[in-house]
């Protein structure tokens, strides 16, 4: 039998990110390409309906729901009563006698409690797949199957419907609902809130690190699993609104796709004037405080107190008690944001832990600190960042230092941009003990090429600050059993899902001592090296037709089948096998159209965003 020719592995197999930042044009193109195969699919769903004192309102709803050209046969509804009075629960005595499998939870009467009333249901569903639907909306004919239709394609993607707002008129029956469409009821009052002061002033806020904004959750659809990764709406907001924003927020940060779902598309209705009154301003200062406290980002809060950091710094320490406060009093100069720094000591048998549990916490810093047994770097490595909660994390070693305003640099390069990973220059130091000498400039290469630095070796250089997302896009750093070059196995899993940018800049001060890995274990550093760059190959060439041959010391030869290239799909959630073939066959032919146009061009006219 005959080998399968190969070729050299160059920078033109690299092909673009797939699904950068919060792009999902490669949702849209994927349906479009496999539409009748995608339609003929079929998916359960269970539907959400928190619900409070309004009767006729949901009745409404419920009357919609059942002209939906959905097989009804696949959906159930459950509606979950915030505690109504007898008299106020709703009959569902119709919707049961015309086949709708549906289900009442009642929860005792306690506040406003539309988390928990989510949650019950959620924990409820029999289904995989999730909707969740505010009482006083009236959903179009095709209502469920757009939302299907971004189910059947990811795992990993928030459906986000839109919803335009309607008046009650006098005339209004409930029974109409069962023969007209909701657009053709009621007199028209506005347009979706998002496509008036979002979406249509800035435009492609839909693709970028801010479309978490627009997720309201009284119309959203997403697979169960994306619960088991961020956890229900927290019930902490017992008043109205901010319970969305905040579980949005934390979807944001572990890399979940937000899709805004024009076809997915629901009618407000005013609730009746005897039906019951959200007063949306009892709580507004507790809603606003804790909205603070747990979304730093909201109203730009970065900088101030509060209970979820926005920056991370990490630190993986071995017997470094000699440096190791010098390295924690360096990040309060760093950054102005809140912050914490985790801290996990590897077994260490020296005064480390007693040193760190000695520092006082700067203004707007928490410090954690675990210590475990001595694992070796690779898990020490993964346990930190498994702490790590900040919405943008730095790396520190237990020996170096920060120099000041150097995260903030680095996040202001890529804070809403479709870029993930920033990395500065650093200075070096050959003194064992301290930092008095005058550093010297170590070598950068001065720009962010994921060829290189994914299939070559270590091109990015202290300090490095990427956003939490594409970790978690990545499933977190993976264990391939590395005594050494794990921060080039983080970095290089990195950039196979999104693009770096180099920041010319000093923001490191690197202590160079006999016994850093680097120093003093050469040959599993170039073991390790040599295990990454596999492990990448692997991961993205799918044929894994390769040969990996080391040509000079650290220096590989990579070859690969001469139909092959360079492309990672496995963060965008597609779980049908057929899908994600024809996503990596038509992307390899067509990679620019399954891009968000602006980053397209951006990519056509500058060669180093492609790289």
């Amino acid at each position: 039998m005959q080998s399968p020719q190969l070729d050299f592995l160059s920078n033109q197999h690299v092909l673009p990110v797939i699904g950068a930042s919060n792009d999902t044009t490669w949702l849209s193109a994927l349906y479009e390409h496999n539409k009748e195969y995608i339609d003929s699919k079929s998916i359960q769903m269970s539907v959400i309906i928190p619900y409070y004192k309004r009767p006729t309102t949901l009745e409404q709803t419920l009357n919609s729901v059942l002209r939906n050209e959905y097989d009804l046969s696949l959906i159930e509804v459950i509606i979950v009563d915030d505690g109504s009075p007898a008299h106020l629960r709703p009959d569902i005595s119709f919707y049961v006698a015309r086949g709708l499998d549906i289900k009442y939870i009642w929860q005792p009467d306690e506040g406003y409690r539309v988390s928990a009333a989510r949650n019950a249901g959620i924990q409820a569903a029999k289904y995989d797949n999730i909707i969740i639907l505010d009482c006083d909306l009236a959903v179009q004919t095709k209502f469920f199957k757009a939302h299907s239709n971004v189910l059947k394609i990811s795992t990993n993607v928030i459906s986000i419907g839109l919803r335009d707002s309607y008046g009650v008129t006098h005339e209004m029956q409930t029974s109409e609902f069962l023969e007209k469409d909701p657009s053709l009821i009621g007199c028209f009052k506005k347009e979706d809130w998002r496509l008036t002061s979002s979406i249509k002033e800035y435009k492609g806020i839909e693709h970028s690190d801010s479309c978490w904004r627009l997720c309201s959750g009284g119309n959203i659809a997403f697979h169960k699993s994306i619960i088991s990764k961020i956890g229900l709406f927290s019930e902490e907001f017992n008043f109205w609104g901010g319970e969305d924003l905040e579980w949005a927020y934390r979807a944001h940060k572990h890399g979940i796709y937000f899709h805004i779902n024009y076809e997915a598309k629901a009618y407000h209705y005013d609730c009746r004037d005897d039906e019951y009154q959200v007063d949306r301003q009892l709580d507004e200062a507790k809603k606003e405080y804790l909205l603070k406290d747990l979304v730093p980002p909201y109203h730009s809060r970065e900088s101030t107190e509060g209970r979820i950091p926005y920056v991370s710094v990490f630190i993986t320490s071995y017997n470094k008690a000699n440096f190791i406060t010098k390295a924690i009093e360096s990040v309060a100069l760093a950054t102005n944001y809140r912050h914490e720094i985790v801290i996990v000591d590897d077994g260490s048998t020296d005064e480390t832990e007693n040193k760190v549990r000695a520092i006082k916490p700067a203004p707007l810093q928490e410090i954690v600190f675990i210590k475990n047994n001595h694992f070796g770097v690779e898990k020490t490595y993964s346990t930190c960042l498994s702490f790590c909660r900040g919405e943008f994390i730095a790396q520190l070693d237990a020996d170096d230092e920060l120099l000041p305003n150097s995260i903030d640099q680095l996040i202001s390069q890529i804070s809403g941009q479709p870029i993930d990973i920033a990395y500065g220059k650093y200075c070096r130091f050959i003194n064992e003990e301290t930092a008095s000498e005058l550093p010297t400039h170590s070598w950068t290469y001065p720009r962010c090429d994921r060829y290189l630095s994914i299939y070559k070796g270590m091109y990015t250089h202290p300090l490095r600050v990427f956003k939490r997302r594409t970790l978690q896009r990545t499933g977190g750093l993976r264990h391939i059993g590395l005594e050494a070059a794990v921060d080039f196995s983080l970095y290089s899993q990195l950039l196979m899902i999104a693009y770096g940018v180099f920041v010319d800049t000093d923001t490191y001060r690197y202590r160079q001592t006999t016994d850093s890995i680097s120093n003093s274990q050469l040959k599993s550093q170039d073991l390790a090296t040599k295990l990454v760059i596999i492990d990448n190959v692997r991961r993205t060439i799918k044929s894994h037709n390769f040969i990996v041959e080391e040509v000079s010391h650290k220096t590989f030869e990579i070859k690969i089948g001469f139909e092959d290239a360079c492309l990672y799909l496995e963060h965008l959630g597609i779980e049908d096998p057929l899908l994600a073939h024809n996503l990596s066959v038509l992307f390899q032919k067509y990679p620019l159209q399954y891009i968000y146009r602006p980053f397209a061009l951006d990519i056509l006219n500058d060669s180093s965003f492609l790289r």
